[in-house]
């Protein structure tokens, strides 16, 4: 009789025995059993023969079938301007996630194009960081803090363990500015001044000639 464990996400295992057809061949027998749907699964034998002599010394096996590609999102802002710390939800779909299997890279310039310094925040490192992630059963989300002045751009991407690959690597752009304004000024060249005075005097201020 071989034991078959399947634990589901609600906390649940279903359990059955399986009775295969063996093929033989001298005094060795074989069977195939398929595993074709995604789960965690426990695999045990015992045998007992036709004189009662027991086996049951097979070390018990355990196994995923993982076919399903993870669900990837991210708080898109497409280019927006913030003028406050600006806050990133990044989730995962996927039943055996492995924090350390992200890939993440943040680029960030200021006005004129130069590198901004955020490599004291290592964004990609906390996100490998399994311990910075909440789950709630098979979805897994953490939070990302940029409040550096400075225009970014984000690329996520994520493989499980059995090598499922999200869809397409999400990408965004945005930019932190919390710098108020100030020093404004109006300047206006003699010409434009004389023109303009002309104007609102609806002609009776004449320039010198």
């Amino acid at each position: 009789v071989i034991t078959v464990e399947k634990p589901l996400n609600d906390g649940t295992t279903i359990v059955t025995k399986e009775k295969p057809a063996f093929t033989k061949n001298g005094d060795v027998y074989t069977a195939e059993i398929l595993f074709d749907e995604d789960a965690d699964y426990t695999f045990d034998i015992m045998y007992t023969d036709r004189a009662g002599n027991v086996y049951d010394d097979y070390e018990m096996v355990e196994f995923t079938i993982d076919k399903t590609k993870p669900v990837v999102s991210m708080e898109l802002a497409n280019g927006a301007y913030f003028n406050q710390d600006r806050n990133v939800t990044v989730t995962v779909e996927e039943h055996n996630f492995n924090a350390s299997d992200i890939e993440f890279s943040v680029d960030a310039k200021n006005i004129v194009g130069g590198k901004v310094d955020i490599d004291s925040k290592d964004y990609a490192g906390y996100l490998k960081q399994q311990a910075n992630w909440t789950q709630n059963g098979d979805v897994w989300t953490a939070e990302l803090t940029f409040d550096i002045e400075g225009s970014y751009a984000l690329s996520l991407g994520y493989k499980d363990l059995a090598g499922n690959e999200q869809e397409t690597v999400i990408t965004d752009t945005f930019c932190v500015d919390k710098t108020t304004p100030k020093d404004l000024k109006i300047s206006y060249t003699e010409v434009l001044w004389q023109e303009l005075l002309e104007n609102i005097t609806f002609g009776f201020y004449q320039a010198d000639v």
